[in-house]
């Protein structure tokens, strides 16, 4: 099962910028949703960008000497509560609700812009210290989930951010998770949900680099490229035990319609559900394991293509608002 947490000793913060003449860059972040992390996965780093002065790039925004950037990542349960607002910072939109009572739909659609916030790391030491890490002006790359047969479900938080702030600031009391657990699944392969499973994941991913995104400029500017729904994409994975029905699967070389939904069947006083749906995913490969006592495993995976509607993400929970 999931690995424990030990004390109050860190957590993760992610805010929303505030829309700022039509970009979310340079907004004031707004209230932050704290998360507690799996512990030792508040990873970051710092880049620079320093040109020398022969290349006269003095064109390009990213090209200043002393520019720098950050990147890095972290790892939390995932939750059927609290992934709201990194959805809206990978899909460039804050979520929309459905429902006049709870239990609460909450999606969130693709969007032709980059959406900004903040994203805080905060680390309570032994000896009673503490630091925060408030990187600024952040967008979440890539949002990658695993499960395995028997486990709960991890989510790895893949961001880039322009600026970074150091103090003492402690961020709110992190939100009381709802983990998503292996027996809740609910897998749908082109319309069928009979599929013997040992593992599944997903990662949906935005290329931004901190040269593209021009994170060291003073002044960034709209990378048109970059800011495209089809930028983002959409894998998913399954390991699955070997049958029939697995080889009619992986024959199958046109798009279909995965859905990877969790579903605790309301067994709280509010359901909760997760899901993922692809709705033009493409084969990419065919892994086979022969294991012990003539078991034999096929892993495949796929690729989201262009499709009217490419993917979508959904929440459905008691939260009545969102920060």
């Amino acid at each position: 099962m999931g690995e424990p947490y030990i004390g109050i000793g860190a957590c993760v913060g992610i805010a929303l910028n505030a829309d700022n003449s039509g970009t979310f860059w340079g907004g004031t972040p707004g209230t932050a949703v704290a998360l507690r992390p799996y512990p030792g996965t508040l990873k970051w780093e710092e880049k620079c960008k320093q040109s020398p002065v022969a290349d006269l790039r003095v064109d390009e925004g990213h090209n200043v000497t002393g520019g720098v950037s950050y990147t890095g990542s972290f790892e939390v349960p995932l939750s059927y509560v609290g992934m709201e607002l990194i959805h809206a910072l990978l899909c460039g939109t804050a979520p929309a609700k459905t429902g006049a009572t709870a239990p609460y739909q909450w999606d969130t659609a693709l969007a032709e812009k980059l959406m900004y916030g903040a994203i805080t790391y905060y680390n309570q030491e032994r000896d009673g210290t503490a630091q925060s890490l408030a990187f600024t002006n952040a967008v979440v790359t890539a949002l990658s989930v695993s499960c395995k047969a028997e486990e709960e479900a991890r989510a790895t938080v893949s961001w880039a951010a322009a600026t970074l702030t150091i103090g003492t600031t402690a961020l709110p009391t992190p939100t009381a998770l709802e983990p998503v657990i292996w027996s809740h699944l609910e897998p749908v392969f082109n319309s069928v949900s009979t599929h013997r499973l040992f593992s599944v994941g997903f990662e949906i991913s935005q290329e931004v680099s901190d040269g593209e995104f021009q994170m060291a400029a003073a002044t960034p500017t709209a990378q048109a490229y970059i800011e495209r729904t089809g930028q983002r994409t959409v894998s998913v994975d399954a390991e699955f035990l070997h049958d029939a029905d697995v080889d009619t699967l992986a024959a199958l070389t046109t798009g279909i319609v995965i859905t990877v939904l969790w579903n605790n069947s309301g067994t709280t006083t509010a359901e909760r559900e997760y899901s993922l749906v692809c709705n033009a995913a493409f084969r990419e490969g065919r892994p086979e394991t022969k294991g012990n006592n003539g078991v034999q495993k096929t892993s495949l995976k796929w690729s989201n293509r262009k499709a009217a509607t490419p993917w979508a993400v959904q929440t459905k929970n008691g939260d009545d608002t969102i920060p």
